[in-house]
């Protein structure tokens, strides 16, 4: 949350000329009176969300490619690691194939950071590895972590998705983690599935209920 414009066109600055870095999503306390902006400004920030999002404009999308593919899943000096992706503002959603290598988890805790879950599944690559005969992962097979909070309180949902860098991962995440405990809770874990794949389904189910009501 602390992570400041400066510091992020100093990391991004390596990968090419950065034009302009903005942040959006900043978690600030509820029952302040100041504006939005006044509460950034004096750091009145909420405890239920330590991260925030950042857009870092580069001068061509060359440099931005680069830049993604350098830094994403880079440890920031807090712990944190960073997610980036291109921006390309034509795009029509996020890619199918995310959601290929992506596990569901339900009944979290309502106050949890992406950190914490990270640090939980971290050693399932390490189990891959040792499973397969090789050296120790080099690193924790993640791609990506998202809790899903209330856009209003930012307090979690009890759900989160994991985006793991192959299937393998992902079916040994959900086999060595189901109904593991995590802050006190036993976690679900399945395979994640494409919101527009659960839009067909819904669909499905509801042209079946009309079906059969239009039979009686």
């Amino acid at each position: 949350m602390h992570t400041t414009a400066k510091q992020l066109r100093q990391l991004f600055g390596k990968h090419g000329k950065v034009d302009k870095v903005w942040f959006r999503s900043v978690a600030t306390i509820m029952d302040s009176k100041l504006p939005q902006k006044a509460k950034i400004i004096t750091k009145e920030y909420s405890e239920q969300k330590s991260t925030k999002n950042a857009y870092v404009l580069f001068e061509t999308v060359e440099q931005a490619k680069e830049a993604a593919t350098a830094l994403n899943q880079h440890q920031l000096l807090s712990g944190n690691h960073i997610r980036v992706d291109i921006d390309l503002r034509d795009s029509m959603g996020a890619n199918q194939n995310d959601y290929d290598c992506t596990v569901f988890i339900g009944n979290l805790p309502f106050v949890t950071n992406e950190e914490e879950l990270r640090r939980h599944f971290a050693d399932v690559a390490k189990m891959e590895a040792t499973s397969l005969g090789t050296a120790n992962a080099a690193t924790d097979g993640i791609l990506n972590v998202r809790v899903v909070r209330d856009p209003v309180t930012h307090i979690g949902k009890g759900i989160a998705y994991i985006q793991f860098t192959s299937k393998m991962l992902m079916r040994l995440a959900i086999e060595k983690k189901l109904g593991s405990e995590f802050k006190g809770r036993q976690i679900r874990i399945k395979k994640a599935v494409a919101p527009q794949r659960l839009e067909k389904k819904k669909m499905r189910t509801e042209q079946k209920i009309v079906e059969k009501e239009k039979a009686k």
